[in-house]
């Protein structure tokens, strides 16, 4: 049931009914933008290399934050200090937690043994 008495106002109502809608719609639009912009804004920046953490040379490697001296990697320096390390037995929490890490030293032996999830 319309308010009004005439076809016009029920028109004019309905208009505004409308008009609210459309608004509504391009708030959430424009929020929307934002929250992409943001997300778009944080992947730029996670993938862009901190200029302060050294980048590995070592070809088997090339992550960021340690150099190729320190690298547990096929080929860096630290690789004979892998051997010791490697028969770690890891825990599934330990797995789990490393996996989640973000700011682990991605030369960790540890790291190798990890299942991507």
């Amino acid at each position: 049931h319309l308010p009004g008495k005439t076809s016009s106002e029920a028109f004019i109502y309905l208009q505004g009914i409308w008009l609210q809608k459309e608004k509504r719609q391009t708030e959430e639009e424009r929020e929307e933008k934002k929250v992409k912009v943001l997300l778009a804004i944080h992947i730029a920046s996670a993938q862009t290399p901190d200029k302060n953490r050294p980048t590995c040379t070592n070809p088997n490697c090339r992550k960021v934050g340690h150099t190729i001296q320190k690298c547990w990697a096929k080929g860096g320096g630290a690789e004979a200090a892998t051997a010791s390390t490697t028969t770690a037995t890891v825990t599934p929490l330990e797995i789990y937690i490393l996996s989640a890490d973000t700011t682990r030293d991605s030369a960790n032996p540890l790291v190798a043994m990890i299942i991507p999830f």
